[in-house]
């Protein structure tokens, strides 16, 4: 994460001449190092060449710092110099020297998306010395203001604090200090409430009413896929509002990943139901033994609805047997006399054509009779 925050900083500066000195020595050294020398001057031998200079930036650290130089201190009431000396900073009096260059910092902080778009983050800056250790420099932390802070659209500032601490590396016996500052902010939930949180809300409702469809209306296969493709749109939109990182899994996408695997069931649930419903005899296939166990048996309990009464093959069949047998015995009885003639009244033209074979078969039966008895 990317802050961008205008500080005024107070910075530790050793220069020079103008630098903290341990003793005669120090002085003495600096003096016959500064004999002859003109800063205004380009340091080369041949005016011909040009000055080599490597630039190299390790952005971690920034100076925030007061500190006394004892031999700045002056009697400006006594002389002139506070007239003259200009050494860019101000307490010159007094020894008490300040520096406050506002500057814009980028600072890159790890961030925790988990609570997406309820997530509050903190962010540390590390500040001190990596030149002179605790010997030379000693570093102090003083208060944090955020008077001239202006608010953001997009994050809160919940607090900022600091932290002086003392390290000792592995390279150097001599402890180093530093002072961390830390930043609390959160984020503000009302954009992506009314934008991520509420359509997602309204979506899933929306994936629940289509159960309720009945097993006939075609439209039912086309409002889950449509679901389904929102719900995609949706999470492109966060994916796109989210900084890209494998730490943490946002809360929000889980949400929106469930939703979609309960459409996508849905729409599973949906094709197998007008696949059974559009059935036609010649597709039809017996339930299996354990098919039925889990739709009639086991699923029924678990969704706490009563349990429909099982279906049995043989004593089914064993009525429609006797049906047959009853039919049979009342076509015997005379009861299938009026159906007879229905079938003789719709048939009467094939009757009449078929009135003089009838006939002439009755006849030859009758003759055949009357041989016999005799």
């Amino acid at each position: 994460m990317i802050l961008i925050i205008l500080l005024a900083i107070l910075s530790e500066c050793i220069l020079a001449k103008r630098g903290v000195w341990a003793g005669d020595q120090e002085r003495r050294l600096y003096a016959k190092l500064e004999e002859g020398y003109n800063k205004l001057a380009r340091p080369v031998k041949n005016d011909s060449e040009p000055v080599l200079v490597m630039l190299g930036l390790d952005y971690q650290q920034i100076l925030d710092v007061s500190w006394i130089d004892n031999y700045l201190v002056s009697h400006a009431e006594k002389t002139d110099l506070h007239r003259i000396l200009d050494l860019g900073s101000s307490g010159i009096r007094n020894g008490n020297i300040t520096w406050i260059p506002p500057a814009i910092i980028r600072s890159s902080c790890s961030i925790d998306i988990e609570l997406f778009p309820f997530d509050t983050q903190h962010c540390s800056m590390k500040f001190g010395s990596w030149t002179y250790s605790g010997f030379f420099t000693d570093l102090l932390n003083s208060t944090v203001s955020a008077g001239t802070y202006k608010p953001n659209g997009e994050w809160e500032l919940l607090g900022l604090t600091s932290t002086r601490s003392i390290f000792y590396y592995d390279c150097c016996p001599e402890p180093y200090y530093d002072v961390t500052f830390t930043i609390s902010i959160r984020r503000r939930t009302l954009y992506y409430g009314f934008n991520f949180v509420l359509p997602s809300m309204l979506i899933s409702a929306l994936a629940l009413l289509s159960f309720t469809l009945p097993a006939d209306c075609g439209e039912k296969l086309n409002l889950c896929v449509t679901i389904f493709m929102s719900l995609c749109v949706f999470m492109l939109m966060v994916a796109e509002a989210m900084p890209q990182t494998s730490d943490s899994l946002p809360l929000i996408e889980v949400y929106f990943s469930c939703i979609m695997f309960e459409v996508g069931a849905s729409v599973v649930a949906t094709v197998f139901a007008l696949n059974l419903h559009h059935r036609c005899p010649e597709s039809y296939v017996p339930m299996g033994p354990w098919t039925r166990k889990i739709l009639l048996e086991i699923l029924p309990a678990i969704l706490g609805i009563e349990r429909p009464e099982l279906f049995d093959v043989q004593a089914h069949n064993y009525e429609n047997l006797l049906d047959e047998r009853r039919k049979k015995l009342r076509a015997s009885q005379g009861e299938a006399v009026v159906p007879i003639l229905k079938n003789f009244t719709n048939n009467y033209s094939t009757i009449i054509e078929h009135k003089n074979k009838a006939i002439h078969l009755d006849l030859t039966t009758n003759d055949k009779s009357k041989t016999f008895d005799q």
